[in-house]
């Protein structure tokens, strides 16, 4: 009998178990932020500065979770800048003195139809141009 108990939880614990890989159970997508706008200062228009998350999974109050992460722009160092969803104003994002930020907005609803602008001194912008995001094993 013990033997059969064994067996049975030996055969029915792989198909229990959570496969290894699947991701998460909805999408989210990411795009680059790109600058835009800007005569003076080292950065060039085109060049990446970071880039946006969002995730189409609804928090329990029905929004979205927007993630805004500015990297090594220089122009914007030290400010605090104004973020928006399609020229809707959804909050600030504090910049270093390197030029890094990241900050997490939760909004009312997002698609891969939007842009996000980060405006400073110069202006980063996604452009709509989102892609899947799959999160890789990194380096080892």
């Amino acid at each position: 009998m013990v033997l059969t108990l064994l067996v049975a939880v030996y055969l029915a614990t792989p198909a229990l178990a959570q496969p290894n890989g699947l991701g998460p159970k909805y999408d989210k997508y990411v795009a680059s932020l790109l600058l835009t706008t800007g005569d003076e200062g080292e950065g060039e228009v085109g060049v990446r500065y970071g880039q946006v998350i969002f995730n189409t999974n609804p928090e329990d109050d029905g929004t979205y979770e927007l993630e805004v992460e500015v990297e090594e722009c220089l122009d914007l160092a030290g400010n605090t800048l104004d973020v928006y969803l399609d020229d809707v104003w959804v909050g600030t994002i504090d910049i270093d003195e390197s030029g890094n930020g990241k900050a997490t907005f939760y909004v009312e609803g997002i698609s891969t139809s939007d842009h996000v602008d980060v405006v400073g001194a110069v202006t980063l912008t996604t452009k709509a141009e989102w892609r899947l995001w799959v999160k890789a094993p990194g380096p080892k």
